[in-house]
């Protein structure tokens, strides 16, 4: 399971389970600024420092296979909250989050990222790979087709 150093638990917010049951966790390491020392233990030899979003994938074994921390959009930004995942087809991840969206493939390396103004809330995906993305949105923003 998640941990924090310090004794504190990680919260978990978000979970997708795959066609092999294996599990996508998504949560939000609080607590933790640019100046204090933390970190997310994801059973005994994968650790995430700083706080902030992260994404971990866990075996339908049980055993951890990756964990991610998601880095901040801007410079200065001391966290970056994951607010939503969804799964696709083919193994990868898009996750959702104040000001951004993300692809991650298989092995939670980042494929792409797209930064704007709107707050993303939920996404979901369906089975041609389309992703339908919520949130909350003031002023103008323009979409673009990414793949």
């Amino acid at each position: 399971m998640a941990s924090k150093k310090l004794g504190q638990p990680v919260p978990l917010l978000y979970l997708a389970i795959d066609s092999n049951n294996d599990i996508y966790l998504a949560g939000f390491n609080h607590g933790c600024d640019q100046y204090s020392y933390c970190e997310a233990k994801f059973g005994s030899n994968i650790t995430i420092t700083l706080g902030g979003g992260f994404v971990a994938k866990a075996r339908s074994s049980g055993t951890w296979e990756w964990a991610t921390r998601i880095s901040p959009v801007y410079n200065g930004q001391s966290w970056t909250t994951v607010m939503d995942i969804a799964l696709h087809t083919g193994g990868d991840l898009t996750i959702v989050g104040d000001e951004y969206i993300r692809r991650l493939d298989s092995s939670g390396t980042e494929r792409w990222n797209v930064t704007n103004s709107a707050h993303h809330r939920s996404i979901s995906v369906d089975s041609v790979g389309s992703a339908y993305v919520t949130g909350l949105l003031t002023g103008s923003l323009s979409f673009e087709n990414i793949h």
